[in-house]
Order: C-alpha cells, then sequence, then structure tokens
C-alpha cells in the first residue's frame, strides 16, 4: 500500500478548521478501504459506458453523414443557438468536473 504522509500536503490551520482540503484527505483515506474492492468492476463499468457513447456518436455521426448526401433537401432542425450548445457542454461538466 502506498502511504502519504498528510501533514507534508496539509496545512495546520485546515486540520484545525476541519474543512477544506484536510477534511477532504481525511474523509477520502477513511472510506478508501470499504470502496477499494469495488474500483475494478467500477472501472471496467466506466470503460464499457465510454465505448457504448462512442460507438453511438460514431453511428450517429455516420447516419447524418449518408443522409445528407442521399437527398438535396436541408434538415428539419433549426441551427444550434449558442445557449443549448453551451447547455449541452455545460451538463457533462457539471457530472465530471475534471473535464
Amino acid at each position: 500500500m502506498f502511504v502519504i504522509d498528510i501533514r507534508v500536503i496539509l496545512h495546520p490551520d485546515d486540520l484545525e478548521r476541519g474543512g477544506g482540503a484536510g477534511g477532504a484527505v481525511v474523509a477520502g483515506s477513511a472510506i478508501t478501504p470499504s470502496i477499494e474492492p469495488a474500483t475494478l468492476p467500477l472501472r471496467w463499468v466506466s470503460a464499457s459506458v465510454l465505448v457504448v457513447l462512442a460507438l453511438r456518436g460514431a453511428a450517429t455521426a455516420v447516419h447524418q453523414y449518408r443522409r445528407r448526401q442521399t437527398t438535396a433537401r436541408a434538415d428539419d432542425r433549426p441551427p444550434l443557438t449558442p445557449a443549448r450548445a453551451c447547455t449541452g457542454l455545460l451538463a457533462p461538466t457539471m457530472v465530471n468536473p475534471m473535464t
């Protein structure tokens, strides 16, 4: 097991106040043993979800590309508005703030 001395990472005031980074490090290290057995299955599930999303996106892109090649008429949907584009990027960012 890899152990880090948290005194190097944390400022003493963080531990005294009981919040901020100190609280997150202490809470994370406390629950790590209980969730460690589930990490491998969760990684496989995460990878599977990403593969399914990639395949779905590729299939949709190919379908739209082929449909535009075979028909001369324009798409019936209105063009993407800036607000909808922002919302489309904001939603995944809220789910995963690291993006």
